[in-house]
């Protein structure tokens, strides 16, 4: 063994040797093996551990890598948080969220994480924190501590105070504009609700509900006001409060087929409440003689409508009242097959007896209103705008999931119905994105919220960064000229997705 000084062979250790080059000394790694053609044990050198100096020993770079990755890489500082779709409320719910400050100083952030979750997940009140946590919500909003226990006072302190929740809404409402109105049930679970009571609807279901009163506006494309209501309620006195509620002047109520009644009707013309009413095709005010072809179809009594052509006749009523008859021939041709297909199917029910019976009627539509200044086609294309609250409520029970309630009292389930009725706005941006952008026939809302929420930031060391985007959702972004901040924006905390 050479003659090493003390201060290098202090630095010896098993399974290591010190070797001396260039009067400089390094540590090496070594072992041994059995070398069979020798009968005996043979050194194998390793790599450079490190060098040794007067001053102590310096470990080798490249060794403190090789240890590093054979350890694997240190994930303890690293953070993966859900980042699109917050982005997308933060910058396309500007408006909303300016609002929602100013009526809920003090609560606006905890309401937009409550309305996200519902929006993202459909979360109950129970995984708020959870989805909260993997959100970028939580570094926008830092000191907003919301457990479950918060949550629910929050519901509950929302749900007492409808005079702002009514103010918030009524900011949205404006003049001179053509407002739907229509209502859906809610079933409930809880037997603790004044407003839960057995009701009827649609389903023949009379399980405990309540009922939600809707006013979309037309003009704006949005649901802009919402009323609760006791399950067995479906008066038109509940309409009128709810319109005088909510500050609406110009006002049209369009309802569905089960809304005309005699009593309804009587109630609405004494409230003063425009109107336009379907009427089921067996319905005794609709005179057969005018849906013959050669009565509805003459003159130039015609319109288009979205490339169809739309005939139309009318009879006057007492006070005022129209019934309008309109025919949709492509309808009329549509349900002409689907009745025949019906007698191939099930001929116990369906007849060409029948057939015959109903084929005058086939592709018509008759509305009773009220609306002495509108034109047959105004009166159409106003009634046909009642998809679009179909579609609302499609949305608030399909995209939302909030075709039921697990909430315990009243006050809870109107702060949690306030809640929802922000997410359906971040829905209707949604929509009203993709019409304007041509892609509604090729997304769904559900797609569009899909895509959002698989785009991720990752906090590593520190710094917030976007994590790399797939081409599917990528190629999403660039259809609805969609653009994201990267780098420093995220360390700085500004919300990065715009047009």
């Amino acid at each position: 063994m050479s003659n090493f000084p003390d201060w290098v062979t202090a630095h010896k250790r098993k399974g290591a040797e010190i070797r001396q080059i260039s009067g400089h000394y390094y540590l090496y790694s070594i072992s041994s093996k059995w070398n069979a053609d020798k009968k005996r044990s043979q050194k194998i050198t390793g790599k450079i551990l490190g060098k040794i100096t007067q001053e102590g020993f310096v470990p080798s770079s490249k060794d403190g890598l090789r240890r590093s990755l054979a350890a694997g890489p240190d994930l303890s500082g690293v953070a993966v948080k859900e980042y699109g779709l917050c982005c997308f409320i933060q910058q396309h719910l500007k408006d909303l969220l300016a609002r929602l400050a100013e009526h809920y100083p003090a609560e606006w952030q905890a309401l937009v994480a409550l309305a996200y979750c519902r929006l993202a997940f459909q979360s109950s009140v129970r995984q708020v924190p959870f989805h909260l946590a993997h959100s970028y919500l939580s570094e926008l909003y830092p000191g907003l501590a919301l457990n479950e226990k918060k949550a629910s006072l929050l519901l509950r302190d929302i749900g007492r105070d409808r005079a702002r929740a009514t103010a918030f809404m009524r900011s949205f409402v404006q003049s001179g504009e053509h407002i739907l109105v229509d209502l859906t049930h809610l079933p409930l679970k809880s037997g603790h609700i004044p407003l839960s009571k057995p009701g009827y609807n649609s389903h023949m279901d009379f399980q405990p509900q309540c009922n939600v009163l809707y006013v979309f506006s037309a003009s704006l494309g949005l649901p802009v006001f919402y009323r609760l209501l006791p399950g067995n309620i479906r008066e038109v006195k509940a309409i009128r409060l709810t319109l005088q509620e909510c500050q609406v002047k110009d006002c049209v109520l369009v309802a569905d087929k089960g809304f005309f009644s005699k009593q309804n009707i009587e109630a609405l013309q004494a409230d003063n409440l425009r109107y336009i009413i379907p009427l089921r095709r067996n319905n005794a005010l609709i005179d057969g003689e005018k849906l013959r072809p050669d009565a509805i179809k003459s003159g130039e009594n015609y319109f288009k409508f979205e490339k169809r052509f739309i005939w139309h006749n009318a009879q006057t009523l007492p006070d005022g009242q129209t019934l309008f008859l309109f025919l949709d021939e492509v309808l009329k041709l549509k349900e002409e097959q689907d009745y025949l297909r019906r007698v191939e199917q099930l001929p116990e029910e369906y007849t060409l007896q029948k057939f015959h019976e109903h084929k005058p009627m086939f592709g018509s539509i008759a509305m009773l209103t009220n609306l002495a200044d509108k034109t047959p086609a105004e009166i159409y294309a106003t009634y046909k705008g009642r998809a679009a609250i179909e579609s609302m409520f499609d949305h608030l029970k399909n995209i939302l999931e909030a075709d039921r309630s697990h909430m315990q009292n009243e006050e809870t389930l109107q702060g949690w119905l306030f809640v929802n009725h922000l997410a359906l706005l971040a829905v209707y941006r949604i929509y009203h994105l993709l019409v304007e952008q041509k892609q509604i026939a090729q997304y769904s809302i559900n797609d569009i919220i899909a895509h959002l929420k698989e785009i991720r930031t990752f906090n590593i060391q520190n710094q917030w960064v976007l994590a790399e985007i797939v081409k599917p959702t990528s190629d999403l972004l660039t259809k609805l000229k969609l653009k994201l901040l990267r780098g420093t924006h995220l360390g700085e905390k500004k919300i990065g997705l715009v047009l």
